[in-house]
This record gives structure tokens, sequence and C-alpha cells, in this order.
């Protein structure tokens, strides 16, 4: 038995698991996206009326 367990080269692995790892890879990179938008909104939404209002009066 080995004293250090190295990692597994890709090539002896199951595409399962590889398929496994990297969706919940991108799923915390999504969860991570939402975060950051909704953690944006307040400064989002004030921003997108007032582009609005101005476009609609014509002032700048």
């Amino acid at each position: 038995m080995n004293r250090y367990s190295h990692p597994e080269h890709f090539w002896n692995r199951d595409l399962g698991d590889m398929l496994k790892e990297a969706l919940s890879g991108v799923w915390t990179l999504t969860l991570a996206v939402v975060m950051f938008l909704m953690l944006g909104l307040p400064v989002i939404i004030p921003a997108l009326l007032m582009w609005f209002t101005q476009i609609i009066t014509g002032w700048p």
C-alpha cells in the first residue's frame, strides 16, 4: 500500500464522475453569477430608471 496517494490520471477515471464534477463546477459558477446579479440589483435598477427617463425627456 502506498503511503502517498496520487490523483488518478484522467484516462483512468469514469466519464460519469468527470461529468458530475464538471457540472458541479458549472452549477457553482451559475450560483455565484446569480448572487452577484442579485446583490447588484439595488444599483442596476435605479441606473436603468435614470437612463430611461433621460431617453424619454431628452434631458442630458
